[in-house]
């Protein structure tokens, strides 16, 4: 198990924290070498984002894309 904590500036609402959270969470799995991650949020718009591989165009979509990419790898 694994836990940190990273500060954001200007994170203006909870959706955008959320997101930021799910970003940062992939970059501890992948730096600790994690092969199985379980991320748990909240904010059920964010969580229906990182479930949805579709296209997203709402103000998340570059932190939305940053966390499905880091998937790929």
């Amino acid at each position: 198990m694994a836990a940190g904590i990273i500060p954001h500036h200007f994170v203006t609402n909870l959706e955008l924290a959320e997101a930021y959270a799910c970003v940062d969470a992939l970059n501890l799995a992948r730096d600790t070498r994690f092969l199985s991650v379980i991320i748990e949020g909240d904010a059920f718009t964010v969580i229906n984002k990182v479930n949805c591989s579709g296209i997203d165009r709402s103000s998340l979509r570059a932190l939305m894309k940053q966390f499905h990419d880091m998937l790929l790898r």
